[in-house]
């Protein structure tokens, strides 16, 4: 009898990976690339999602800076004190 297929079995780790691995690369393109942004922002809304794992990933792009920040939120203010 066949078995069934893992999706996360140890060898989708480097696919897995390499979805992250694009989607962290696209996000340094999302202020100077519109198709990029248009695509980011989609996917934002249809998975209801913020970065490749986590919201924080946004805080290792490049271009970024305090104009895109809440510099009130608790969140933003803990991290820049421990950067």
């Amino acid at each position: 009898m066949d078995q069934p297929i893992n999706a996360f079995a140890d060898d989708d780790l480097t696919a897995v990976d390499g979805v992250q691995g694009g989607v962290l690369d696209s996000m340094k393109l999302y202020e100077s690339r519109l198709k990029v942004k248009t695509t980011i922002d989609r996917m934002q809304i249809d998975f209801q999602c913020c970065g490749s794992t986590s919201y924080k990933d946004w805080w290792n792009v490049g271009w970024w800076g305090v104009r895109w920040l809440d510099t009130n939120s608790r969140e933003v203010i803990k991290t820049t004190l421990t950067a």
